[in-house]
């Protein structure tokens, strides 16, 4: 599953009407037009399928699997910029601490792996 798509999951958790799951949840006519009112009101967050917005913004499911592929991919660039940037910050003591903690190991097979 996509790793956007998990963390807007874990949104309906706080109240949201998942477009993915909402064919699975036998709703009664009155419950559907009940949690359409709320979402086109903006009382309940309303989180679209891939498909469903796919359709809405007149393209296919594969371009938005594939946009959401790589915004996910640009936001793991960024943490491990961000993390890199930290440990570059760091004083040489903590430096040392901090691969003291992870393992000279796992250095080690990173460094072999790099220079491969």
């Amino acid at each position: 599953m996509n790793a956007l798509l998990q963390k807007a999951s874990e949104v309906n958790k706080n109240g949201a009407i998942n477009g993915r799951s909402l064919s699975y949840c036998n709703l009664s006519e009155q419950e559907r037009v009940q949690g359409a009112a709320d979402a086109v009101t903006g009382v309940r967050r309303f989180i679209p399928s891939i498909r469903q917005a796919a359709e809405d913004f007149k393209t296919t499911p594969a371009k938005v699997s594939a946009e959401l592929d790589r915004r996910a991919a640009q936001q793991r660039t960024e943490q491990v910029r961000g993390i890199a940037q930290a440990i570059r910050c760091l004083p040489d003591k903590f430096r040392d601490a901090v691969i003291d903690q992870a393992g000279v190991g796992i250095v080690w097979e990173s460094l072999d792996r790099l220079t491969r």
